[in-house]
């Protein structure tokens, strides 16, 4: 019946456009590593590793802030692109901690991570506030 119908039309769409989509891969490092010089080491062998790939795909990690603008001097020309673990739902103000959207996309971040389980399970994040982030 019509649920058949539908499902066929979403399948037809789905590999229709499949071929034509570049995989991406992405790591989200959480609360790791412990420091600048284990994140370093992370980074150079992530590097060394898609440069020697023939055909990598798209490849995005998103390590801890503090360590952000180093993966983004590492891995620049690597095909390597890095993101955000989270951003604030404000742009500016006092809101210790907060990081917003316009910052990270300031020094070069084009990928946030926004919706995350652990962010909706232990700060309470809902669709609204995840909504708001991208918005």
């Amino acid at each position: 019946g019509r649920r058949a119908r539908l499902s066929s039309q979403l399948a037809s769409v789905w590999y229709e456009g499949a071929s034509t989509r570049r995989p991406i891969i992405a790591g989200n490092w959480k609360l790791n590593p412990s420091s600048q010089t284990d994140a370093d080491a992370l980074l150079r062998l992530l590097a060394s590793n898609v440069k020697a790939m023939p055909s990598p795909p798209e490849i995005v990690v998103f390590p801890p802030m503090p360590f952000a603008a180093r993966a983004l001097e590492l891995l620049e020309g690597s095909g390597v692109s890095v993101g955000c673990q989270d951003v604030s739902v404000e742009e500016k103000g006092a809101f210790t901690g907060q990081v917003a959207a316009s910052m990270v996309r300031s020094v070069g971040i084009d990928f946030v991570l926004v919706g995350h389980s652990e962010r909706r399970n232990l700060y309470d994040e809902r669709d609204a506030a995840c909504n708001a982030k991208i918005t």
